[in-house]
């Protein structure tokens, strides 16, 4: 075997054992995710139908990799929660003061109803959500000229992975809900 052929063949190697590690990683992340992995195999069979979508199936691998200790909890209780300390937050007294205050929310809601309900993001994300959150994100990286310019290396870690695009539908009021949640569940 002649030099070229041996480098072909190493690089062949390497890249199937880098291929193999990655989905490896991704079959034990959709193992983790239990009775939800039906909903996160949507999400990558929506991608990998279209070669025209393959950077798209690349940034939803990302994030499913990425899922494993992201939490999210109940909304319908941090909904309740909220309404208890906006008016603690919006009113004018001193900062101490409003401190106080909402320890004594906090300790009351504790008692009252426990501590909030927190679940894994992995057991109770949508499909929905993340084809939306995903092509919002393209969109914004593709439209954007703050964000036009990043690789998508990048974009993963910027964009896609903290919600950045997720800010314009929040300014403008477009789909605010559907942006910031899934189902009942308000993802961190």
């Amino acid at each position: 075997m002649n030099l070229p052929e041996r480098i072909i063949l190493l690089v062949s190697v390497l890249f199937t054992g880098i291929s193999c590690s990655r989905n490896e990683r991704l079959e034990a992340v959709l193992r983790l995710a239990g009775s939800n992995r039906p909903e996160l195999e949507k999400v990558l069979d929506r991608y990998a139908a279209d070669e025209a979508d393959s950077l798209k199936y690349r940034a939803a691998v990302f994030l499913i990799e990425n899922m494993p200790g992201h939490i999210g909890y109940d909304r319908t209780q941090m909904d309740s929660l909220t309404s208890l300390m906006m008016p603690v937050f919006r009113s004018s007294t001193p900062i101490p003061e409003k401190k106080e205050a909402v320890e004594r929310i906090c300790r009351q809601w504790d008692e009252d109803h426990g501590k909030l309900t927190i679940r894994q993001d992995i057991e109770v994300i949508t499909a929905d959500y993340l084809i939306d959150h995903i092509d919002l994100a393209f969109e914004t990286w593709r439209s954007d000229p703050w964000c036009r310019h990043l690789n998508f290396d990048e974009f993963c870690e910027f964009i896609l992975l903290t919600g950045a695009s997720n800010c314009s539908r929040w300014t403008t009021g477009d789909g605010t809900t559907a942006a910031y949640s899934a189902g009942d569940w308000t993802i961190n």
